[in-house]
């Protein structure tokens, strides 16, 4: 050891600095100190950035991020120069004497919301992540930091280490997604391994009392809370900021809060709020007004629950807010409080800041504004429970709350969209049966920009639908000057009250011209989620470039969302109301038919059956020919046909006027019942029925070219004859589990496997072994095969020419090893046409059973009955029925 070296070690240091870089006094034993941000790779290494080291060095030890004038002339083109002068003097790059540009440790501590060259919010981020990714590299390799990667993808239920060795003089530090590289000049001991991890821990705990003290503080304005309007979207907006916290030293994948708010505090702070965080610490929050309990974790490795914590003492009815929690981490270990103390020190701070918030809001509520939330909380619960009655009918739920829109708000039409196909066909069954004029109409596609202009209607957006969007259009009454150019955004809904709303609040704001806001407010922005709104208003206003002072129309949002907030709440309502009829129904209803389910069908069937002196009669369908359309086009084809058969049992319950429900009893099996009908009239009502469901044929488009499949009819050509030219589909014996595709096989050697497969199961292996064939014979054969197995399944009533003749073609190209397209190219110049149209036969079989009948003495010897006569109808030559006693009717 030099003299220096001693002389250093007897000198004491005083250490002053409570950051990182104060690691480096811990001991004299640490060279250096290394902080990185990492990322898991996907499929691959994982990578990571350094963003600190101490003591100070030159950017350029960190081996990432340094530019040339060629990099800068790839990145940015003619603007290079321009770009990179700007970055030198923001500090962000410094320009070296060798011409070479370094991105600074400003630069690498940054995120895109900080990062401001002048250019505009979007040119901001494209320049911002264009030279952030340039930092990014995979993490070395090693046998240590081996064993670190490992340990992120761990699934043990063990507690997961904090410090990691990854060479005698190297140890690692992790903290949510932060790695800090510590170097030692010798072997370090494990009580200084200790210490520096507890000094670690130190840090971030006093970081996260700063944070929350900082937030505390600056919402603890009780004159800013009295002019507050939406005090429980600011209350929200808090606790978002808090749980965005999260994401870095917990590596926080989702993060819930729920509060169940006791007395007057439910009006800020009842609901739950969750925050989903992608990988680069993007988040998207969803907010219900429902209260929550969260089940335990399933893995303590990556998740943490603590449910019903009081917030506060209890009021003086004796009522206590509980908050309940759910943290979610990426990689195991972050959230563990057996191995990492900052979990419960995080929830601590959290639910006191919450306490205190509450208890600086709550003195500012006045009576008469909490009472007349109450009464219009009241209104908006008469709503739902309005809702709830109607049950499963969407018709109805869509129907009431759109009248209550027109008149509170004077709405005069509303044009309906959905990509939920579900709710779509739910409508329109629904409201076949409503006799009154209906006060919405449903609309095949969204309205394009220029037709909202042209119609001026005003465009809602339906929150949380599971299966697509859903648009709701008013026609907004008009009390003013109509627009005089319809199709220009600047006259946007101009004449009614929401454009004078938002003049008026816009000359409050000394706001002199809005131009296009309203329009783009309306089409780009508006959800039913105020909050959202905002945050959208927020991220594509700088996007546009013509707003100079982006906070003054940020405000003039802020204060159009609160003059409107009832018109939102029901919205909100409205968007719940469908929620819950769309949960309802698919209880009750089977998701691919929209027909009841087995057990509501069983349910209602039940208390028809044990009612005195019922007369019922059950039909009991079993569709013939499913399974061989499953196996030969595709099951997607197979829900088609499904979905056909259930439309025809519901056209049926419409068309002859009888009471009667159809149902899917499951798989391939559908129920239909007719109540208060004699068993002589039943037979022939059953027959009518049958008739309606196998009478027409289905149309089918068989298309030859490469395209997806859509929700027509239709059959893939190539695929469907491929596919019954296996042994083991749709033949009349099952071989299922003799016969093996080999894969990666040429297609004469496939088509000659199958023929010798299939002759010998004819004539047996003696015939087989050794024949030599003419082409010719194999090609026919199989044809003939094909052929066969379409008859048999009563796909087609009979094979046209036409059809036999592509059959043997494609069996012909297949002997030549022609491959899939150069098959498709001859058939469509065979054809002449893209595709072609042919007929499918929904064969049915079905049974009857009526309740008047003697021996049938529940509601399960009814179902059994029926059933066994659909049995015997599908014995005896399948696609007829059996009726009451037996017999052939159809």
């Amino acid at each position: 050891m030099s003299i220096s070296r001693l002389q250093n070690e007897q000198t004491p240091r005083v250490v002053q600095s409570y950051g990182i870089d104060s690691l480096v006094d811990t001991s004299l034993h640490v060279v250096d100190v290394r902080e990185f941000f990492y990322r898991k790779g996907r499929g691959s290494r994982p990578t990571w950035k350094q963003v600190q080291h101490f003591p100070a060095a030159p950017e350029t030890e960190s081996g990432t991020g340094i530019l040339s004038n060629a990099d800068f002339n790839r990145l940015y083109g003619q603007r290079a120069s321009a770009i990179r002068n700007l970055l030198v003097n923001k500090n962000f790059c410094r320009l070296e004497k060798s011409e070479k540009c370094l991105l600074t440790w400003r630069f690498r501590n940054m995120t895109v919301e900080d990062f401001d060259v002048g250019l505009g919010s979007k040119a901001n981020s494209d320049i911002f992540r264009s030279l952030e990714i340039l930092l990014w590299q995979p993490m070395p390799t090693g046998d240590g930091v081996d064993r670190f990667i490992k340990s992120l993808e761990s699934t043990s239920e063990d507690v997961v280490q904090s410090i990691y060795r990854i060479t005698d003089h190297e140890y690692w530090f992790r903290q949510g997604i932060n790695i800090i590289a510590i170097r030692f000049d010798d072997v370090p001991s494990p009580e200084l391994l200790s210490l520096i991890d507890h000094k670690l821990q130190v840090i971030q705990q006093e970081k996260m009392q700063n944070y929350f003290h900082i937030i505390s503080t600056f919402n603890a304005d009780s004159e800013v809370w009295m002019n507050e309007k939406n005090r429980s979207g600011r209350f929200f907006e808090i606790i978002e900021h808090l749980l965005m916290y999260t994401w870095r030293p917990f590596d926080m994948k989702t993060c819930e809060v729920s509060i169940d708010a006791a007395g007057d505090e439910g009006l800020i702070a009842s609901g739950t709020l969750c925050i989903d965080f992608a990988e680069n610490g993007a988040a998207s929050t969803r907010f219900d007004m429902m209260d929550r309990r969260f089940n335990a974790a399933g893995s303590q490795t990556i998740e943490f629950v603590v449910n019903e914590v009081s917030l506060r003492a209890a009021n003086l009815s004796g009522e206590s807010s509980f908050l309940s929690m759910h943290m979610v981490s990426r990689s195991p270990g972050n959230v563990d409080p057996r191995g990492n103390i900052l979990t419960h020190r995080f929830v601590k701070l959290f639910i006191e800041s919450v306490g205190k918030l509450i208890d600086v809001i709550m003195p500012v509520i006045r009576r008469e504004e909490a009472l007349n939330n109450l009464r219009w909380r009241y209104f908006l619960d008469s709503t739902r429970l309005r809702a709830l009655e109607y049950g499963e009918d969407l018709h109805l739920i869509v129907s009431d709350s759109l009248d209550i829109l027109r008149r509170l708000f004077g709405i005069k039409g509303v044009l309906v969209f959905s990509e939920d196909e579900e709710l779509a066909n739910m409508l329109r069954l629904f409201s076949r049966g409503d006799a009154k004029p209906h006060n919405y109409r449903m609309l095949d596609g969204p309205l394009t920009p220029e037709e909202i202009l042209r119609k001026q209607v005003l465009v809602f957006p339906v929150r949380e639908i599971q299966n697509g969007r859903v648009l709701l259009y008013f026609d907004l009454p008009g009390f003013g000057p109509k627009p005089s150019n319809p199709e220009q955004p600047d006259q946007y809904l101009m004449g009614t009250d929401l454009w004078t709303g938002v003049n008026e609040e816009a000359a409050v704001l000394n706001l002199s011209e809005t131009k296009d806001f309203l329009f783009f407010l309306v089409t780009e922005c508006l959800t039913a989620n105020p909050k959202a709104v905002v945050a959208n208003v927020n991220r594509r206003l700088p996007v546009r470039g013509d707003v100079v002072d982006i906070d003054i129309f940020l405000k003039l949002c802020h204060r159009i969302l609160q003059r409107f907030s009832r018109f939102f709440d029901l919205f909100q309502t409205l968007s719940g109301n469908l929620e819950s009829g769309l949960a309802y129904l698919r209880g009750r209803r089977d998701n691919l038919t929209g027909l009841y389910n087995r057990q509501h069908f069983k349910d209602m069937l039940n208390n028809l059956f044990l009612q005195p002196g019922s007369k019922l009669g059950l039909i009991f369908i079993d569709m013939d020919n499913f399974k061989i359309f499953n196996d030969a086009v595709s099951h997607d084809f197979g829900d088609r046909l499904l979905r056909s058969l259930a439309q025809r049992l519901i056209e049926s319950t419409e068309f002859f006027k009888f009471q009667s429900v159809p149902g899917r009893f499951g798989g391939d099996e559908f129920c239909y019942f007719i109540d208060k009908i004699e068993p002589e009239d039943f037979e022939q009502k059953a027959a009518d029925v049958f008739l309606h469901i196998t009478g027409v044929p289905l149309d089918v488009d068989f298309f030859i070219e490469d395209r997806t499949e859509h929700e027509r009819m239709e059959i893939n050509l190539i695929s469907f004859l491929h596919r019954l030219m296996r042994p083991d589909i749709g033949s009349r014996q099952a071989s299922k589990n003799e016969y093996v595709e080999p894969p990666n096989t040429r297609p004469k050697a496939h088509v000659v496997r199958i023929w010798k497969y299939l002759r010998r199961q004819r004539l047996g292996e003696e015939e087989t072994s050794g024949v030599t064939v003419q082409a010719e014979q194999i090609i026919s054969d199989i044809s003939a095969t094909i052929e066969d197995k379409i008859l048999y399944n009563q796909i087609f009533p009979e094979i046209d020419e036409q059809f036999s003749r592509i059959i043997r073609l494609f069996i012909a190209f297949q002997m030549k090893n022609c491959t899939t397209n150069v098959i498709r190219d001859h058939l469509i110049s065979e054809v002449g046409s893209l595709s072609i149209q042919r007929n499918i036969s929904l064969k049915v079989s079905a049974g009857l059973a009526h309740s008047s009948e003697n021996r049938l003495r529940s509601m399960e010897s009814l179902f059994k009955a029926a059933d066994n006569r659909a049995y015997l109808a599908k014995q005896n030559g399948r696609n007829c029925m059996f009726g009451l006693e037996g017999h052939k009717i159809t």
